[in-house]
């Protein structure tokens, strides 16, 4: 996580650089309603008294902050290819 300059610069780091880069943001809302819906299943066959639901309430929390940000243009999604130099 990050920007995509950050990438760029710890993958020239680690000896790579970027040979093609695709923006995919707008085909991967599916992936954050996908994953909530899971979650709310998860939740509904879950004690509710035990550690596995607080775990299940955090990160319903927090995918619903990533597909706020998603909507609100805050989130970006790469498909990178890279190679060695």
């Amino acid at each position: 996580m990050g920007t995509f300059g950050d990438f760029v610069t710890a993958a020239g780091h680690a000896g790579l650089a970027v040979e093609d880069t695709r923006d995919i943001t707008r085909h991967t809302r599916d992936f954050w309603l996908q994953t909530l819906t899971l979650l709310d299943f998860e939740l509904e066959r879950c004690a509710e008294d035990g550690p596995e639901h607080a775990r299940l309430l955090r990160s319903v929390h927090w995918h619903s902050r990533f597909l706020r940000a998603w909507y609100d243009g805050s989130i970006e999604s790469r498909l990178v290819r890279l190679r060695a130099v």
